[in-house]
């Protein structure tokens, strides 16, 4: 049987400027429990090393790097700063209401919550859900929420759920991405591919795209642009555009395909950015 651990809880309090470091467990041998770090940020920066802890983490003021290492389940509660979940997956992630964040998934299962407009969110390996609950940005320079696909080795399937709020950017991954746009009726997403030229066939089914303000980028990831050509087939550096029923359906030249649902695109559309 596992032995008992303890739980160690941390607060961050005082002011320095050098943050505070904090390491986890290492890995234990099979069937050990390893103890649980709760930790608090209030008022001190800090740098976190779950190694197979679970982390349980509130933001403060003050940014913090989270490394979730090999753990499962990592929690992180308006965390502002670098969160990135332990491999073991099954992490449930909060960015800051105010503060630049930056959220990256790290096994099956974990679930993002974006809470303000500088939030960006990457999915990692296996099936992930990225929620965006950002108001509308203050002005239509201001970015919204950034929803990253899985840009990393290995196919994942990603649920990308946008706010209200609009002026977002959907960047597509290995895998399935399925993009659901709620801000269809504000002006101003940008939907882009995030990586090309890798070995899996990439899908994205979007919904909510917004024909007469949404965007999608020609950058071609890693450099260059792509042109649009009619039909459903692209030579390299081509996406061939088609339409049917209301729907659209972008082939790249790399193999990735996009349907777009409810909407048909044109090229004032495309844009490099």
């Amino acid at each position: 049987m596992p032995g008992s651990v303890a739980t160690d809880v941390l607060f961050l309090s005082g002011i320095s400027t050098v943050p505070a470091v904090i390491n986890g467990a290492a890995a234990g041998s099979a069937g050990t429990l390893q103890p649980q770090i709760w930790v608090v940020g209030e008022t001190q920066a800090a740098s976190v090393n779950g190694g197979a802890s679970q982390l349980v983490v509130f933001g403060g003021s003050q940014p913090m790097t989270v490394n979730g290492g090999s753990a499962a389940g990592d929690i992180g509660v308006f965390v502002a700063g670098d969160f990135q979940a332990g491999s073991g997956g099954g992490a449930i992630m909060a960015g800051s209401i105010t503060n630049a964040t930056s959220l990256v998934g790290g096994g099956n299962n974990d679930v993002f919550f974006g809470l303000n407009n500088q939030t960006t969110m990457q999915a990692g390996p296996g099936s992930e859900t990225e929620a965006g609950f950002a108001p509308a940005p203050s002005a239509a320079s201001v970015s919204g929420t950034v929803f990253e696909g899985n840009l990393g080795a290995g196919a994942s399937t990603t649920t990308m759920l946008a706010e209200i709020g609009g002026h977002d950017k959907f960047i597509t991954g290995n895998g399935l991405d399925a993009i659901l746009a709620l801000s269809a009726s504000v002006a101003g997403n940008t939907f882009q591919e995030g990586v090309t030229g890798t070995s899996l066939t990439n899908t994205a089914d979007i919904t909510g795209f917004n024909a007469g303000a949404d965007t999608i980028s020609l950058d071609i990831p890693g450099g260059g642009t792509y042109t649009t050509v009619g039909g459903s087939t692209a030579a390299a550096g081509q996406i061939a555009v088609s339409t049917s029923g209301g729907n659209s359906t972008l082939v790249f030249g790399d193999g990735s395909k996009w349907t777009i649902f409810g909407a048909t695109v044109t090229g004032s559309n495309f844009h490099s950015t």
